[in-house]
């Protein structure tokens, strides 16, 4: 089943969302920098634009409350960092489809397939929180968010003998 992964990187520079169109794959910042590329993508359809799912989307749109959600996902993934919701970005959301027509935009289905894979590499030391989607209510995962593997690899330093950091995945 497809899955959408929604990705939020916290530093002083964030993913900036009214850049909507990046140079060359690239995830781009508030600051004009970049943040990650793209080094490989088999599916080609993400989202810059549309916000995250939260407790108060989920409320004003279905009509329901204490739903998983990607914001409160967010917001205790980085509560450990001393990173408030109030500081967490616009998250780039990987798998999601959300054309957009001269009339309208919408949530659809993903167009990525089981398999599809999109391989991230960092610009710089970044925090970087991500959320399979708990979305049940509209066509983001199908209706039915399945499992999402995450790989990390680690860089080693020249000379290939330390990493530069080991990340935590929680």
């Amino acid at each position: 089943m497809r899955s959408l992964c929604q990705i939020a990187v916290v530093m002083a520079s964030k993913r900036c969302r009214t850049r909507t169109r990046t140079p060359r794959g690239s995830v781009p910042a508030t600051r004009a920098d970049v943040l990650m590329t793209v080094e490989a993508d088999t599916c080609g359809v993400h989202d810059l634009i549309a916000g995250s799912c939260s407790e108060g989307t989920n409320r004003v749109r279905y009509g329901v409350r204490g739903t998983p959600n990607c914001r409160s996902n967010f917001e205790e993934a980085l509560r450990q960092y001393g990173i408030p919701l109030s500081e967490v970005p616009y998250s780039f959301k990987a798998f999601m489809n959300v054309p957009i027509t001269a009339k309208r935009l919408a949530i659809e289905e993903p167009m990525s397939e089981p398999g599809d894979y999109i391989d991230l590499r960092t610009e710089r030391d970044l925090r970087v929180a991500i959320s399979n989607c708990p979305q049940e209510r509209n066509s983001c995962n199908g209706f039915r968010p399945t499992a999402l593997e995450v790989l990390v690899y680690e860089l080693l330093t020249p000379g290939g003998t330390e990493p530069f950091h080991s990340p935590q995945i929680g």
